[in-house]
């Protein structure tokens, strides 16, 4: 098969409190040479600033999104609704996947934010993501706990 080169790119928010500088600084130290390191503050989808040079630059449209344990309020689960059509590419291939406490708050406005706003969202089942047993670290916690999301988003849909 014909494989084409990868680009990844890690975001998170560290914000003005010295954890949060900290766990940018991390991102930098660990990814930087694999990856593209960015600083998105989900308030300000447009503004990211690469890192770590804090240089704002353009937001580029990816392919594939992961991401764990991101929806815990309702306003932040609205804010990434928001930013998905930004930061999503409209293609057959391009999905977010999601990973979530299923007992934590925003899970229901995500789902409804992302259908009001004419992306498909679907709710994946363990075996639909993998067929290896659940993480050894994690015995204790059913699978039921968690809610798995795979949004995509039309080329129809508003942006």
């Amino acid at each position: 098969a014909d494989f084409q080169a990868a680009s990844v790119t890690v975001s998170d928010f560290g914000g003005d409190a010295a954890s949060g500088k900290a766990l940018m600084q991390n991102l930098v130290n660990n990814c930087s040479q694999r990856c593209r390191v960015l600083e998105l503050d989900w308030a300000r989808p447009a503004e990211p600033r690469d890192m770590p040079s804090g240089v704002p630059v353009e937001p580029e449209p990816v392919d594939v999104i992961f991401a764990t344990e991101v929806l815990y309020t309702n306003a932040g689960a609205q804010l990434l609704v928001d930013l998905l059509p930004l930061w999503l590419k409209r293609s057959r291939v391009s999905a977010a996947y999601f990973l979530s406490n299923r007992h934590r708050t925003g899970i229901e406005v995500f789902r409804q934010g992302c259908l009001e706003s004419g992306m498909v969202i679907e709710r994946m089942t363990v075996p639909d993501i993998c067929d290896i047993p659940a993480v050894p670290t994690m015995a204790d916690i059913s699978r039921d706990d968690y809610v798995h999301f795979k949004v995509t988003i039309p080329s129809r849909a508003n942006p």
